[in-house]
This record gives structure tokens, C-alpha cells and sequence, in this order.
């Protein structure tokens, strides 16, 4: 997937259709509805994994709440507003974490909140 998520940039790049002016940097929250898994039955899944389980998510804080997700991070540009960089995480890492990955480094500004400050 992320081969081809890096051939079609190019392509709209080579069509004249990425303006290059900015980058907008973002996080999104991909919700998980299973609760929060026990330190106990992570360590029985990663001696026996079950594909009805996800022993990977993790827990993260937004807004004083206590979330169980993983997070999708997008660069998209400005002008255009189509999707340059992509990447996906755990929970618990800070987005500014993921920052390097999302610039293009042909913008020539870069857009983002205070989690990526």
C-alpha cells in the first residue's frame, strides 16, 4: 500500500496538479470498539494471537477522556488538498513524532496544529 500511495503523489505531481504552496499536517482518530485489553490477556495473545483480537491498539487522553484507538497522520497540500504523506500509528506517540514523515519538502510553508508545534 505504501508503494502505491507513493506512485500516485508523482503522478499528480507530473499532471501539474499538486500547487506545492503549503502543506496542512493532521492527525486523525480511527476509533477501535473493543475496550482497553488487561496487561494480563496482552501477554496471553502474544503467546497464543487470536485474529478476533487486536493486542496491538493502545490507549491515548483527549479532552481528559481515555480513548482505545490507533492514529491515521496525513500531509496534504494546500492549494489542491490532496493527500502527499501518510501514516498510521499507535495511539500513545505524540503526533509531533510523526512530522518529518508528513513534509514534503518542496512546500513552501506547513500547516498544522499545537500537537504539531
Amino acid at each position: 500500500m505504501e508503494q502505491l500511495f507513493e506512485k500516485i503523489p508523482r503522478k499528480l505531481e507530473a499532471k501539474g496538479l499538486l500547487l506545492k504552496q503549503g502543506t496542512i499536517i493532521d492527525a486523525v482518530i480511527i476509533n477501535f470498539s473493543n475496550r482497553p485489553l488487561s496487561d494480563k490477556k496482552r501477554k496471553q495473545l502474544s503467546q497464543d494471537p487470536s485474529a478476533q483480537m487486536d493486542a496491538d491498539a493502545d490507549t491515548a487522553k483527549k479532552n481528559g477522556i481515555w480513548f482505545f484507538w490507533y492514529k491515521g497522520h496525513i500531509g496534504m497540500d494546500a492549494g489542491s488538498k490532496l493527500i502527499r504523506k501518510v501514516c498510521f500509528s499507535l495511539a500513545s506517540p505524540h503526533d509531533n513524532n510523526f512530522l518529518a514523515g508528513l513534509i514534503s519538502e518542496n512546500e513552501r510553508e506547513l500547516f498544522g496544529d499545537k500537537a504539531f508545534g
